[in-house]
């Protein structure tokens, strides 16, 4: 029996990368996932996955959580297949564009917050009536360092990252006391398709220092698998952590690492 046994998760940006890890992890400790990400042939991909290790069964969702008549249904579906809906992991995210804001793409500027952002708070409005009604849930948003730190081209992200970061203090505050846990987790620099993107941006778009920076991390080998955060996000839904509401849980600090079983590595 794992630590979450029998209980039902959703993580959007289950595809690949983070979401992946964090979907098959949630799997191997009890719970039904539902994964959702845009490409049905990823989400497919995990839900195999999981299905080959003999895992509880588990629900693949083709969604664009910018749409909220997608989410919905996505979560009708969820309910309709598990009954219930206990924890949702907010891990859909992306890069683009890359470029200053004084020649960025604007349609492309407004669609990186709605997925990073809108998409995070339709995700919560949807599953929320249902959490409030059984009193009991874990919501974990995936933020990053992007929400404090300024890296120049990157305005749409760190606009976004920085709202969610507020979205998470404002939503732990108005759930105080309800059952349901709030948390957002800076999962570090993780070797994902996301860093691909970034190391293959172009120079005149973010800048030759910035592609330095990351290009040397990937070359000394300081990207982070993975698996590392989708440890800390699962154990943020574990009863282990139910002293832990409202906050930003950074993979970096040693007290999260030991708590989560993560390798000090």
């Amino acid at each position: 029996m794992g630590r979450l046994s029998d209980r039902v998760a959703i993580v959007t940006g289950g595809g690949r990368g983070i979401g992946r890890a964090t979907a098959l992890l949630l799997a191997q400790e009890g719970a039904h996932v539902a994964v959702l990400a845009r490409s049905e042939d990823q989400v497919r991909a995990v839900v195999q996955e999981i299905g080959a290790q003999g895992l509880p069964r588990a629900l693949p969702l083709s969604v664009d959580v910018s749409q909220w008549d997608q989410v919905q249904e996505a979560v009708t579906r969820v309910l309709e297949a598990f009954g219930r809906v206990d924890i949702l992991i907010n891990n859909a995210g992306i890069i683009q564009p890359v470029a200053p804001a004084s020649r960025v793409d604007p349609q492309a500027w407004a669609y990186n917050i709605d997925i990073n952002l809108k998409g995070a708070f339709f995700m919560a409005r949807a599953v929320l009536p249902h959490m409030v009604e059984q009193k009991r849930g874990v919501i974990v948003n995936v933020s990053s360092g992007a929400a404090h730190h300024v890296i120049t081209s990157w305005s749409a992200y760190c606009a976004a990252k920085a709202g969610l970061y507020h979205f998470t203090r404002v939503l732990a505050a108005e759930l105080e006391g309800t059952g349901i846990r709030v948390n957002s987790v800076r999962p570090g620099v993780v070797d994902t398709e996301m860093q691909r993107i970034i190391r293959e941006s172009r120079p005149e778009d973010f800048g030759p220092a910035n592609l330095e920076r990351f290009r040397r991390l990937k070359e000394e080998g300081q990207l982070l698998p993975p698996e590392y955060p989708a440890r800390l996000i699962v154990w943020l839904c574990t009863d282990d952590a139910a002293d832990i509401h409202g906050r930003e849980v950074d993979i970096y600090e040693p007290e999260w690492r030991k708590r989560a079983g993560i390798p000090n590595t």
